[in-house]
C-alpha cells in the first residue's frame, strides 16, 4: 500500500528525504524479487478491495494517517486475520495531517515506541537466520527522530547496530501479527522470511517476478534459465 498524500508532507529527495525517497523506489523491487505474488494500490483504494485474498497488507509510505485511514486499518485489516507490515520509523500514521506524534505510531501499530536521537548513521542487524550475513541501512544515513520498539511482548528480530535497542519486530494479537521496522528494509530474504512466517505461498526462489491471474501463472527472469516452480497444488 501506497500513499500519494505522503508526498506533499515529505516530497521525495534522495539528498533530503531519502526515508521517503528509499521506502518507495528499493522496498518494491525487493518484494517483487520474493516470488510472492502481490498486488500494489494506492491507500484511496484500499477500502475498495477483497481483503480475504490477502495473507499480508505492508504500509510502503504512510507516516500520514487521518483518522478515517487508521480506521480502515482496525477495523478492515487487523480484525481479518492479515498480517500487518509497518516498514519505517517514520511511518503508520506519525502525522494525523495536523501535527507529528509518537502515540500515533502506537495507536495503530499496538506496538509500544521509544524515541531515539543518534549521532551517527543508522544500521539493523537483523537474526542471521533470516537474513546470514546481511544487516540494512538507508545509503549510511543518520536518521532523526528514530523510533525502536521498547514492548516486552514484542518478538526482537533484529536490534539497532551498537545498542540492545529493538529495530525489527513481530507481536503477535489474536486476530493478526503485526510487524515493524524501524527503518525501511530492502533486502529480499527478510521479505520472503515475513511472507513465509504469514503463510504467502512462494512460487520461485531464484529472485524472479512472478504474477498470476485468469489462470495464467507468469515469471519475468534477468537472465533466464532453468527454474524450479512451486505450484499450489503441491506440484513442482
Amino acid at each position: 500500500v501506497h500513499d500519494t498524500k505522503s508526498f506533499y508532507y515529505t516530497g521525495s529527495s534522495r539528498a533530503e528525504t531519502y526515508m521517503a525517497h528509499w521506502a518507495n523506489n528499493w522496498i518494491p523491487p525487493a518484494i517483487f524479487k520474493t516470488g510472492a505474488v502481490h498486488d500494489v494500490i494506492n491507500f484511496a483504494d484500499l477500502g475498495k478491495v477483497n481483503i480475504d485474498q490477502y495473507k499480508v497488507v505492508i504500509f510502503i509510505n504512510t507516516w500520514v494517517l487521518n483518522d478515517v485511514q487508521k480506521k480502515m486499518i482496525k477495523e478492515k485489516i487487523a480484525l481479518n486475520n492479515i498480517d500487518i507490515s509497518e516498514n519505517e520509523s517514520l511511518v503508520l500514521g506519525y502525522s494525523n495531517e495536523k501535527t507529528v506524534n509518537k502515540n500515533f505510531i502506537e495507536e495503530v501499530t499496538q506496538i509500544k515506541m521509544q524515541e531515539l536521537t543518534l549521532k551517527s548513521p543508522v544500521t539493523i542487524e537483523v537474526d542471521s537466520a533470516i537474513t546470514p550475513g546481511k544487516n540494512f541501512n538507508v545509503w549510511n544515513n543518520i536518521i532523526n527522530p528514530l523510533f525502536v520498539v521498547s514492548d516486552d511482548k514484542a518478538e526482537v528480530l533484529g536490534k539497532i547496530g551498537g545498542t540492545d535497542k529493538a529495530g525489527f519486530v513481530k507481536k503477535q494479537f489474536k486476530n493478526y501479527t503485526s510487524w515493524f521496522a524501524s527503518i525501511p528494509p530492502a533486502d529480499i530474504a527478510l521479505w520472503k522470511y515475513i511472507f513465509k512466517q504469514s503463510g504467502v505461498h512462494i512460487y520461485d526462489e531464484g529472485e524472479d517476478v512472478v504474477y498470476s491471474g485468469n489462470g495464467v501463472l507468469t515469471l519475468h527472469t534477468a537472465k533466464g534459465g532453468q527454474r524450479n516452480v512451486h505450484l499450489k497444488n503441491g506440484k513442482n
